[in-house]
């Protein structure tokens, strides 16, 4: 939006010019035909401000450090929040846990297949401790298990984050004071 000037007129009306008419010549209702000074004398002119021209009241429609906090800020959370929707949706499945069944019919195959010295050491090893069966793992799901925590542990770490910096912004915001204009 060009800023525009009013130049008085010797009837007393005045003309709204634009800096692209510096040097020109308008014409007056009065029918005067009038030299619009120089750009640099232009400035020297009163400006005319229209009803619609006020800046608005959310923040005079000019960018502010308030602002520029407030959006780096929003835009960082957004990031944020984004990798943690990223890590959620390739997240992969957890793998089954410890399953009682099918660890006792897995039991039951290895009994069937031992010999009685080999059935007799079990059994004083496991039974006769008082010790119940371990949950026995595979590496490799033991491994993915741990894989999907940590990734579980950055998405919440990465929202978490976010909100934060999106919090942090907010409130430098509301506590920055605006700028006087002069």
């Amino acid at each position: 939006m060009a800023t525009k000037h009013l130049l008085p007129c010797d009837c007393g009306k005045s003309i709204r010019v634009e800096p692209s008419q510096a040097g020109d010549r308008v014409v007056c209702e009065c029918g005067a035909e009038l030299d619009v000074p120089p750009l640099r004398q232009l400035r020297d002119l009163p400006l005319d401000v229209q009803p619609g021209d006020a800046p608005s009241a959310r923040g005079g429609g000019e960018w502010s450090f308030r602002a520029g906090v407030l959006t780096a800020g929003l835009l960082i959370a957004a990031v944020l929040a984004g990798l943690g929707g990223w890590w959620w949706a390739t997240e992969p499945p957890m793998p089954g846990g410890f399953d009682p069944n099918a660890t006792a019919q897995r039991m039951e195959g290895l009994v069937d297949q031992m010999n009685a010295k080999q059935a007799y050491k079990q059994w004083v090893e496991f039974y006769s401790l008082n010790r119940p069966l371990a949950p026995v793992t595979d590496p490799r799901t033991q491994a993915a298990i741990d894989h999907v925590r940590h990734m579980r542990l950055v998405r919440t770490t990465l929202v978490i984050a976010g909100a934060v910096v999106a919090v942090l912004s907010l409130l430098l915001f509301t506590q920055l004071k605006p700028r006087k204009q002069a």
